[in-house]
């Protein structure tokens, strides 16, 4: 990884993401947790490791921007907040790479994580996360 990217907590969270793994933290108690963070929200413990999941996990909730907030955006998109299957508090956002309206979308939708990586910001590896129909996935 090149600079600094994310924070203290974060930043082994970023380089994973590089290398298409998609982690969360486990507590040494077994709690699972995202996003990451020093101090375990079911016991109180600093101590954890990182634990990597499949990427599977089911849709929430989407919302579909149309608005480019930033120059360059491309505008209509999603993004789809996943409740990952490896634990019930587990919630990830991410892009999606189906419909830019989200018209494809539905609560429940089985979904897996892919990776992205479409150029470097500020000298920064982007790579980010878009959830994809888990039947579709490669």
């Amino acid at each position: 990884m090149t600079g600094s990217y994310g924070d203290r907590d974060s930043a082994s969270w970023w380089q994973a993401l590089e290398r298409q793994q998609l982690q969360v933290q486990q507590c040494t108690c077994g709690a699972l947790r995202w996003a990451p963070r020093a101090l375990c929200n079911e016991c109180g413990s600093f101590d954890w490791e990182w634990f990597t999941t499949d990427g599977a996990g089911t849709v929430v909730t989407w919302t579909a921007t149309h608005r480019a907030f930033t120059p360059g955006t491309v505008v209509p998109f999603v993004v789809v907040l996943v409740r990952l299957d490896a634990g019930e508090n587990l919630l990830i956002p991410g892009g999606w790479t189906g419909d830019e309206h989200g018209s494809d979308l539905t609560v429940g939708l089985q979904v897996v994580a892919e990776f992205t990586s479409p150029d470097l910001r500020d000298g920064n590896p982007s790579t980010l996360i878009r959830w994809t129909r888990r039947n579709q996935a490669n």
